[in-house]
């Protein structure tokens, strides 16, 4: 069910945004591509992370977005829809079963029922598009700045591949990929920094995860080139 709400939501951003280019002007705007990383804000203790076993903890991978700005006829708004593509948070680590951990054990058995003890590889990902107004600071005839307000409707996952080096993996979760998805809508926030056609872009979208995530929202930094039409 969230699978499918997630790939009706991205559908729905995507002709939203065919009908908002389409009724642009024109000559009223610019598209902007860019790269950057984009980093989640990791849930703590117990999210795939269990203190006293090894893991390693990647929490920045790598974010692509493209973007149309338009004005809306007052000099100092435009407006802004576009398409996203982030890696969030990556965890490699050791695990045990979650009976064991809470009584932390780490071997053996608890109450009669083993502990089961795998490794796992934690990986996460958002794509969607993002829709804002965006009022103008024009510094010099070069220089601006922008603030961003608006949504992110989004697809996540998170994707966790488990393997057995010490034990019999739990019947809940066999040794081999699994996949959690949920597609929604996230408040979005960004300030972009705008020198002629060269762009950065702070962002922050503090809704956009998975179910099993080991990180919640996300916040990063895009810098691009953008060309006027």
């Amino acid at each position: 069910m969230d699978r499918d709400i997630g790939a009706f939501s991205v559908l729905l951003a995507f002709i939203m945004l065919l009908v908002l280019f389409l009724a642009a002007p024109a000559t009223a705007g610019e598209i902007r591509v860019g790269g950057g990383i984009n980093c989640g804000d990791l849930v703590g203790d117990g999210a795939w992370i269990q203190q006293g076993l090894p893991h390693e903890i990647t929490r920045c991978k790598e974010a692509l977005t493209i973007n149309y700005v338009g004005n809306t006829g007052i000099y100092w708004l435009d407006w802004s829809v576009g398409g996203f593509y982030r890696r969030g948070t990556q965890i490699k680590g050791e695990y045990v079963s979650d009976n064991c951990y809470g009584a932390g054990v780490f071997e053996g058995s608890v109450g009669g029922v083993s502990c089961h003890h795998y490794r796992a590889l934690i990986q996460t990902k958002v794509i969607g598009i993002t829709f804002t107004v965006n009022p103008i600071w024009r510094i010099t005839h070069k220089f601006s700045l922008s603030p961003g307000v608006g949504v992110s409707v989004f697809g996540a996952q998170t994707k966790a591949v488990l393997d057995n080096p010490k034990g019999v993996c739990p019947d809940d979760k066999p040794c081999h990929g699994h996949w959690f998805r949920r597609g929604g809508v996230s408040p979005y926030i960004d300030l972009t920094a705008k020198y002629g056609q060269w762009f950065i872009t702070a962002f922050s979208a503090p809704l956009e995860f998975a179910p099993e995530t080991p990180s919640h929202g996300n916040e990063g930094l895009i810098a691009g080139y953008a060309f006027k039409f």
